[in-house]
């Protein structure tokens, strides 16, 4: 039981994630694994979710100014 245990441990699956011995779509299964989209951040199921999302360029590689093109 403990070695069956062992090879499905949630956290080494993580632990692996977090060293690069997974890919993408082993952190995507992963995470899915898990996941209950029943599950949300409110008291009552039928409130709503505000969600905020942000883009912040780190790098522009071509600015024409005259023509304000990124």
């Amino acid at each position: 039981a403990f070695l069956g245990f062992a090879c499905c441990d949630p956290l080494d699956d993580i632990f692996q994630a977090v060293y690069g011995r997974k890919t993408e779509r082993d952190h995507r299964e992963l995470l899915f694994r898990i996941y209950d989209k029943l599950v949300r951040p409110v008291k009552n199921a039928n409130d709503k979710i505000t969600v905020s999302v942000g883009i912040t360029p780190l790098h522009l590689s071509n600015f024409d100014e005259k023509n304000q093109v990124i």
